[in-house]
């Protein structure tokens, strides 16, 4: 049973943290900026491979 209690208190402190944050107006941007911009990337090769592929299927070269 104590590991309620450890999960209660993270869980209150993650809340806390984050209405706080939210009050102060802090951003999460220098994090959330590099992050979206390698997932963007990271999507538009995934797309251009699977375009290639299709092309090799289809064009047997």
């Amino acid at each position: 049973m104590a590991w309620i209690w450890i999960v209660s208190v993270v869980a209150t402190a993650a809340a806390s943290t984050a209405l706080v944050s939210w009050y102060l107006g802090w951003s999460f941007d220098w994090l959330r900026r590099p992050l979206s911009s390698a997932g963007r990337d990271a999507g538009e090769r995934l797309s251009d491979s699977a375009a290639e592929f299709r092309d090799w299927l289809r064009l047997g070269r």
